[in-house]
């Protein structure tokens, strides 16, 4: 019960604080960039602006309004007693230096961070991205399919309360510290139905001063504690992670990184294997081993390549093997943590290697050729002339291999095949008239 009435408490301040906003000085993205002019604490005119109308004197960004729906990059820590915003097509992350955000109180007015619902959950890019979040009798709302990011401490402070949406996320790294107790953290109401919001927590649940029942789990908030060492950690408490504290039975959503691209293709001539993977976020990561296999299931080490160890920014690897298989061949990437602990990645396959100049067809026909080679759904055959000047263009695929060239003048022509595999340039001579 008590869950509910907070949920309804938090609503309530919501619609206060929303029907409020017109009477509140109000700040507003205005386009992309750094939250503070650099080397500074003064807010970047050129990105966040003050409303001619609505403020006085004693107003500042610090107890105001402000609303963000650009991409907005905090560049340095801030402190606000007032509220922020996030629109749907806004996000408020964090630079490569790891920043604190606090959302205060001032009075009996509790501060607020809202972050508004989103068309779809994409958990490598939260909306807020922030290494460490301070809630002191603050109310934080996540909305439906929105991701809140900490990449180290969540400290919860008096009475402070987190409410997630529908399939909304709450991705903390690190640990949650929560101070003086009765704060909570819920998920949709289960009366309502709807789908459930996620808790991953990489660490644990730390108190010195007692509010341990963080929640409690139900069918709508599915929570991972997984209780790793966090060494990023401002909380100086103990651990007192309940042992119902997790729901999924998985419980692995948090992972030392965060892959969002690992992709492979053939050089041109087939001699070699470019192999390229991204991360977002990083957490103790010493390594990735690259391990390959001729038929997916038995796998061989063949490099591996320094991690950034902890890392809040994209970051991006490359390996070429310069001896690859002669058939088709698969790779992997094997995360390895400092305390060896290791992780993998998708599978990725490449096929037999497509030699440069084995792939164009011709034909009776002197302007119709047939593509022959393994063709993706992003494949392109083009002519350029020899200045490299585009002259035709056609996606081709497994089902649509025929090309039929425009009439050209008479000359010296490049075909060019672009597919995964890599991009293959033939010369070719054309006669004009045919």
């Amino acid at each position: 019960m008590k869950h509910y009435l907070l949920l309804c408490m938090s609503l309530v301040v919501m619609a206060f604080a929303s029907s409020n906003a017109s009477a509140q000085c109000i700040y507003t993205s205005i386009s992309d960039g750094n939250f503070f002019l650099p080397g500074t604490t003064t807010i970047n005119p050129a990105v966040i602006q003050r409303s001619a109308t609505g403020c006085g004197p004693q107003d500042n960004p610090s107890n105001s309004t402000i609303i963000i729906d650009d991409k907005v990059v905090l560049n340095g820590n801030f402190t606000t007693t007032g509220e922020i915003r996030i629109k749907a097509g806004g996000s408020l992350v964090e630079d490569g230096t790891r920043r604190t955000l606090t959302i205060n109180t001032q009075g009996n007015v509790a501060g607020f961070l809202a972050i508004e619902a989103s068309a779809e959950r994409i958990i490598g890019s939260p909306q807020v991205n922030v290494s460490v979040l301070i809630g002191n009798k603050a109310q934080i709302v996540v909305d439906n399919n929105s991701v809140l990011r900490v990449n180290c401490t969540l400290q919860l402070i008096n009475q402070s309360y987190v409410g997630l949406g529908n399939n909304a996320l709450l991705n903390v790294l690190g640990d949650i510290d929560v101070q003086n107790g009765n704060v909570l953290i819920t998920g949709p109401d289960p009366t309502l139905g709807g789908s459930p919001a996620g808790l991953r927590v990489a660490g644990a649940i730390r108190t010195n001063n007692g509010g341990a029942d963080l929640f409690a789990p139900n069918d709508l908030l599915i929570t991972c504690i997984q209780q790793k060492e966090i060494s990023c950690t401002v909380s100086t408490g103990p651990n007192v992670t309940p042992a119902n504290s997790s729901n999924d039975p998985s419980c692995i959503s948090v992972l030392p990184v965060t892959l969002t691209r690992f992709v492979g293709n053939w050089t041109a001539g087939g001699t070699a294997v470019n192999l390229k993977w991204t991360t977002v976020t990083e957490v103790n990561n010493a390594h990735f081993a690259v391990e390959r296999s001729v038929d997916g299931i038995t796998f061989e080490k063949v490099a591996q390549v320094t991690g950034a160890g902890n890392s809040t920014i994209l970051r991006n690897y490359t390996y070429t093997d310069t001896s690859p298989l002669a058939a088709s061949s698969y790779y992997r990437l094997k995360q390895v943590d400092h305390d060896g602990k290791s992780t993998y990645s998708t599978i990725i396959s490449l096929g037999k290697p497509q030699r440069a100049t084995d792939w164009l067809v011709t034909t009776s026909s002197p302007r119709r050729f047939i593509i022959q080679s393994q063709l993706d759904a992003n494949s392109r055959f083009s002519v350029l002339d020899v200045t490299g000047k585009p002259m035709f263009s056609q996606a081709v695929s497994s089902d649509n291999a025929d090309v039929v060239i425009p009439s050209l003048p008479t000359g010296v022509y490049l075909f060019r095949l672009t597919t995964q595999q890599g991009r293959f340039t033939i010369r070719q001579v054309v006669t004009a008239g045919n």
